[in-house]
């Protein structure tokens, strides 16, 4: 029984992954065409910078790193590594 048992696990266990791995790539074809979309009829706003905002400007004063990374990602929608090598520069 134990010879049938693991094999299928395995099998389950790649099915998974096969079908986690194509709903993502779905996923990300939906979303581009979104924005695509959304951009057609001007529905996204402009990126704010970040230098333009009051909150994110005092987080950067007061030396609160974290928060000030964490305040970019909201503003421009940057992922962590973006937003932290942005911040750190603005501390060098």
């Amino acid at each position: 029984m134990e010879y049938f048992t693991y094999p299928l696990f395995a099998f389950m266990f790649m099915a998974a992954l096969f079908t986690i791995s194509n709903l993502s790539s779905e996923l990300k074809r939906s979303n581009k065409l979104l924005e695509k979309i959304a951009n057609h009829i001007g529905a996204i706003n402009p990126p704010v910078s970040a230098l333009e905002d009051e909150e994110f400007n005092l987080y950067i004063s007061k030396q609160e790193k974290i928060k000030a990374i964490k305040r970019y990602r909201e503003l421009t929608g940057e992922g962590l590594r973006e937003a932290k090598d942005y911040v750190d520069s603005l501390f060098k």
